[in-house]
């Protein structure tokens, strides 16, 4: 893995296509992996990938150095994956909406996790219905806040809890239904 400096983001902003080359080779695999938790098809994956990229070397001039650049790259493909499921038709037949939801979170507990090896828990949350684990990925991996999540996946704050919440119990209920046959 290459370290990414202002030498080769600068290069980019010229349209260096070495340097673009570089950034792509540098990040293909972990962006691959961040547009699989939302894309389940490998072929969809490639797409909002590269569309990632294009979008990353377009809008490159807007990074201003502030903040990691990989968080910079991983938002940008995130919002692509994100958009290919808002045109997704099954996408939007599968939300429920949830206008207020208060109630406190089921929370997975951290031993269940660092007891299970990290391939098991992905499968789990793979397996989550697709809102469920892109509101999963969203909070939990990717850090958006419920305000963000709303705005992105066109739902209401409530919703975006609910959502969590949900994903939580079902985790919480499959991992340790997993460590009880282990």
């Amino acid at each position: 893995m290459l370290i990414i400096g202002k030498d080769i983001i600068e290069r980019c902003k010229k349209n260096d296509r070495t340097a673009q080359k570089l950034v792509y080779e540098n990040f293909f695999d972990r962006m691959y992996a961040v547009c699989r938790r939302y894309v389940k098809n490998d072929e969809e994956t490639i797409e909002v990938l590269n569309d990632g990229f294009i979008s990353l070397f377009q809008n490159i001039h807007q990074y201003k150095g502030e903040g990691s650049f990989e968080g910079w790259v991983r938002r940008i493909v995130v919002n692509k994956a994100l958009d290919h499921l808002k045109l997704n038709k099954t996408y939007k037949e599968t939300l429920q909406y949830v206008e207020e939801y208060k109630e406190e979170p089921t929370y997975v507990e951290t031993d269940i996790i660092d007891s299970g090896n990290t391939e098991e828990l992905y499968r789990t949350i793979q397996e989550l219905p697709p809102a469920y684990r892109i509101v999963f990925n969203l909070f939990a991996i990717e850090g958006f806040s419920h305000k963000e999540i709303a705005e992105k996946m066109n739902i209401s704050e409530g919703t975006s809890r609910w959502y969590l919440s949900e994903s939580r119990k079902i985790l919480k209920e499959k991992l340790t239904l997993t460590m009880q046959q282990a």
